[in-house]
């Protein structure tokens, strides 16, 4: 007869993230230490899995899930918490450089990316912005130039919209070559 069992650890948090989550192993003792009744898992939510080694993996975020050890009636409880890598911040980068300041020709592009941090965090996207659309427009991580001026192109993220990255553009007038006067009598 199984007189006690006891699940350890008795609370965790597990992070969800991308492309990886974290995984745990959970661990339980029966009293007497010699019983051989059969030992079930259960949970009350399917936002984890379980492993037939008892290795509790997130799938969904969830505040509160119950992992369940029983034998017979009696049995014990571990609750999990299913909280997602948040992001920590944005960083607008042009060729694997962290730029903060770019200077652009009118009417040319200019393609920099948007790196969040850390990078196992759950959502990666952001939304990107102008200042000034007259002077620079911005289409996903594209940068046109319009007109001379500066610009301020702003990452933020989707996750956490405190978290943001500022890049200042500056716009400069084409460079044309002058016209040569026409010769007189021609």
């Amino acid at each position: 007869v199984v007189d006690s069992i006891s699940i350890s650890p008795a609370t965790y948090t597990l992070k969800l993230g991308a492309p990886n989550n974290d995984s745990k192993k959970f661990w339980y003792t029966v009293t007497p230490s010699w019983s051989e009744f059969p030992i079930n898992w259960s949970t009350t939510s399917n936002k984890i899995s379980v492993t037939s080694e008892w290795v509790v993996t997130p799938v969904a975020l969830w505040e509160w899930i119950e992992l369940k050890v029983s034998s017979w009636a009696v049995y014990d409880t571990a609750t999990i918490t299913v909280e997602k890598v948040a992001v920590t911040g944005v960083t607008i980068k042009k060729s694997w450089e962290a730029v903060t300041t770019l200077t652009i020709t009118a009417w040319d592009t200019d393609t920099v990316e948007a790196v969040i941090t850390p990078s196992n965090a759950l959502v990666k996207t952001v939304t990107w912005s102008t200042s000034d659309w007259d002077v620079a427009t911005v289409d996903g991580w594209t940068i046109t130039a319009v007109a001379a001026g500066t610009a301020t192109i702003t990452a933020t993220s989707t996750d956490d919209t405190s978290k943001k990255a500022t890049c200042t553009v500056t716009v400069e007038a084409p460079v044309t070559e002058p016209e040569e006067p026409e010769e007189p009598g021609e």
